[in-house]
């Protein structure tokens, strides 16, 4: 929405949306996430982690929330991630032992990752058009059906789409204070996992009506 506002200023003309979208076939059959238990958080993020996108903030706020309690943590990262994020998890005994590296894999061998979360982690890219980022993991993260925690502007078009969803939170990349409260929330609910709630507009067979519909429009006009 945000590019589409600065397209429609520049042009002077009206400019429709079709965002990015996820294909619920893309799930591996009898998909289902696990339930998640109390005093238990498996974090997973996947993706890559490179300088835009910034994970110690919340290494910070998991040490200072759980490193002094009883509470079962981990957190799992799927791709690639620069030395640098290695090299402070290995600097920290705490975080080296809550802290796997899987490493990349086939996106078929993502899913059995995504069975094994109790949250999922999208890290925004933290740069000048962020505010207009949606990145396409957003939707897989929806399709999947879990909680996800979400680094990134609490303004912006993820956000809008993530908090409409009920299962999200939103955080500042540098809120500390919000990231320990968001990270205690997901550890202290054991909410109902649905692995087909995402919301039927994000769905690629709607995206491909709404697109065979503008394609319609201007080949009739």
């Amino acid at each position: 929405p945000t590019f589409q506002k600065d397209l429609e200023r520049l042009s002077k003309r009206k400019v429709r949306l079709l965002t990015n979208g996820f294909d619920p076939a893309d799930l591996p059959k009898g998909f289902q996430p696990k339930q998640k238990k109390e005093g238990e958080l498996h974090l997973v993020y996947t993706g890559i982690i490179d300088a835009i996108r910034n994970p110690l903030p919340l290494f910070k706020a998991l040490k200072e929330e759980f490193s002094t309690t009883e509470d079962k943590v981990k957190f799992t990262f799927v791709g690639k991630v620069s030395e640098q994020v290695k090299k402070f998890v290995e600097a920290d005994t705490w975080l080296k032992s809550i802290v796997d590296f899987a490493g990349y894999v086939s996106h078929q061998k993502v899913f059995e990752f995504y069975a094994q979360a109790d949250a999922l982690v999208l890290i925004l890219t933290d740069t000048k058009n962020a505010k207009g980022n949606i990145p396409g993991k957003l939707f897989e993260y929806l399709a999947i059906g879990v909680p996800v925690l979400a680094l990134g502007d609490p303004k912006g078009d993820s956000a809008a789409i993530l908090q409409n969803t009920g299962m999200s939170q939103v955080v500042s990349h540098e809120d500390h204070v919000q990231i320990q409260i968001a990270l205690r929330k997901l550890m202290d609910d054991n909410m109902q996992s649905e692995s087909e709630g995402m919301p039927n507009q994000y769905s690629r067979k709607y995206l491909s009506a709404q697109l065979a519909e503008i394609l319609d429009e201007n080949t009739l006009s």
